[in-house]
């Protein structure tokens, strides 16, 4: 029986432990890739991939540096609609677009429900080919768009992948956001009466879930 030396099991960890921290998508999450997606919201930088967003600042669609102008950007939810406790509705699709057209399936701004713990949010950029317009693919056409766009759970990121002929994913970000304030308690959108803007945006989400759930249930 051999014994790996004191080296060789070092040297083994070090690969793991840079593979993880250079990983630009959640650990066990594909496809991935260690090319980074520039990304922020506001003045925040998402940086180091995987950094806690405030819920408030995500109102509006992150601004990204893609490697090229020739790009598509997908975001999705992969903790919908409880987080580690129930990710029946994973993925969730929140917004597909380009730089030269913003948002072909309109941008969603992450709702995570009351005492739901944190969800990983992830942007993956894809290159398309140079100087070509993006029309979603047949079959997808409604995807996002059709009963108030709403029909956006369980999205398959690969089959969509597949079905637009985009190849391999070319650079990838993520973050998390969780809707208690970083103490445990809950904001005071939630204990004022008031329907402010971020409890608004977790009334629409709860559609978008009972509306896919509709949809999944007629197609089966």
């Amino acid at each position: 029986m051999r014994t790996l030396s004191l080296s060789t099991i070092f040297l083994a960890a070090v690969a793991v432990f840079h593979h993880s921290a250079s990983a630009q998508s959640p650990p066990g999450f594909t496809p991935s890739t260690n090319a980074s997606l520039p990304a922020k919201y506001n003045a925040l930088p998402i940086s180091p991939a995987g950094i806690h967003v405030p819920l408030n600042d995500t109102t509006s669609p992150p601004i990204l540096t893609p490697p090229t102008m020739s790009s598509l950007i997908i975001m999705i939810d992969l903790d919908t609609p409880f987080g580690a406790l129930n990710r029946s509705f994973a993925p969730f699709l929140h917004w597909i677009a380009t730089p030269s057209n913003s948002s072909i399936v309109p941008y969603l701004p992450p709702a995570p429900p009351p005492g739901s713990p944190e969800h990983r949010f992830v942007l993956l950029c894809y290159k398309l080919p140079i100087n070509e317009s993006f029309s979603m693919p047949t079959g997808w056409e409604d995807y996002g768009v059709t009963m108030g766009g709403m029909n956006r759970s369980r999205f398959d990121v690969e089959r969509f992948v597949e079905a637009a002929e985009l190849g391999r994913l070319s650079a990838a970000n993520w973050f998390t956001v969780v809707r208690e304030a970083e103490n445990g308690t809950v904001p005071a959108e939630f204990t004022s009466g008031e329907s402010s803007g971020a409890a608004g945006l977790f009334d629409v989400w709860l559609v978008a879930i009972v509306v896919g759930s509709i949809v999944m249930l007629l197609a089966e």
